[in-house]
């Protein structure tokens, strides 16, 4: 990660705390980062640098007006401007660890197909606690394309209990199987 991802982050933190919104932001801005990677062509449209700035900005404000906070349109206003949009990626994944610092936490990214109550995220965050002996940040997003089930990550560990890993694992057994 450039030096310039984590300067930016910390920009973002800053405001975000000025306003007593520091969970909000970095939840949608992670929110926002995951559907840019899910929508290709969203993404070309924000960080295609011969459309003009003025036209990115306005397609923002229209997806995203009344939608997320001022703080989080505030900082993803500025990246655009900046023509940093492009690394929303490293500047979210900066911003987690700088607030995950800040309160001594360790940032999990949970995917699962379809929302899950806030019930059901506590007690996987606290199961996943109990397993690693940390104290995590929930950050969660949903991608039907795992079909069931859960994935998470911490840091390097991939904890794949989706319905998919199962059935790509299943393939993978058979695959070795035939072979033998």
């Amino acid at each position: 990660m450039d030096t310039s991802s984590k300067a930016y982050a910390s920009a973002i933190l800053a405001i975000a705390k000025a306003e007593g919104e520091v969970s909000q932001v970095q939840d949608e801005l992670f929110r926002f980062a995951r559907i840019l990677q899910q929508q290709g062509e969203l993404r070309m449209a924000l960080t295609d640098s011969t459309r003009p700035v003025a036209d990115r900005q306005n397609l923002l404000s229209q997806l995203l007006e009344g939608k997320v906070s001022k703080s989080s349109m505030a900082a993803l206003s500025l990246l655009l401007g900046s023509n940093q949009i492009k690394k929303l990626d490293e500047i979210v994944e900066a911003l987690v660890q700088l607030v995950a610092d800040e309160i001594d936490c360790v940032p999990v990214e949970i995917v699962v197909a379809t929302p899950i109550s806030d019930d059901q995220l506590d007690r996987l965050v606290r199961a996943l606690s109990k397993v690693l002996g940390k104290k995590l940040t929930p950050h969660v997003s949903v991608d039907p394309s795992i079909l069931g089930g859960v994935k998470a990550r911490v840091g390097d560990e991939i904890f794949d209990g989706s319905v998919r890993g199962r059935l790509e694992r299943a393939k993978l057994a058979m695959a070795s199987v035939r072979m033998e």
